[in-house]
């Protein structure tokens, strides 16, 4: 038995480098195709109050202060998917900081899936997941409100507001948005 393995030594040791060889390319191929990331860029942040117009009724225009009532922010986001496979986001929400101390989070809309009412009213749905396919960029519009007494009372003192979600991997991501609300 010994020498009948003897005389196939080099076919097995062939063999076996050809499985090892063919195993080492197949996960060095998915580790690649997974090395990409999510590249996001915020292009527009707009923040607009209400004032009333001279026909007793409402108009949104841009506010200049943090002592209102009531804002309505948008903002435009790119999103570049490096890698060669689909990439998500999860629990996705709009951070505000004084320093390094959170001050709030909002869960903003995604206007792209919004509903349109009675000729002008806008039914916005909170983000829920978000799918960016591999080796594209993606533009998505964003909303939010802030009209709660204590994030209006905190909304001065913000110096940073980030971006936050979960990635596929179930690690926390955080984008620097802007310095300060207006």
């Amino acid at each position: 038995m010994i020498l009948v393995l003897k005389e196939f030594d080099g076919i097995i040791g062939a063999i076996a480098g050809g499985v090892i060889g063919t195993v080492s390319t197949l996960i060095a191929t998915q580790l690649l195709k997974r090395m990409g990331k999510l590249n996001l860029f915020i292009k527009k942040w707009e923040i607009r109050r209400p004032q009333l117009d001279g026909y007793g009724g409402t108009s949104m225009v841009n506010a200049t202060s943090c002592n209102e009532a009531y804002y309505h922010i948008t903002f435009n986001m790119e999103t570049y998917n490096g890698s060669e496979i689909p990439k998500i986001m999860r629990d996705v929400k709009i951070a505000f900081y004084k320093d390094k101390k959170e001050l709030f989070k909002i869960v903003p809309c995604d206007r792209d899936n919004d509903k349109v009412i009675a000729g002008g009213f806008r039914d916005s749905q909170e983000v829920n997941v978000l799918n960016f396919e591999p080796k594209k960029c993606t533009t998505k519009d964003f909303s939010f409100r802030i009209d709660d007494i204590d994030m209006l009372d905190n909304l001065k003192e913000v110096n940073k507001i980030y971006f936050i979600h979960t990635n596929e991997n179930k690690k926390v991501k955080k984008l620097f948005i802007r310095k300060q609300v207006i």
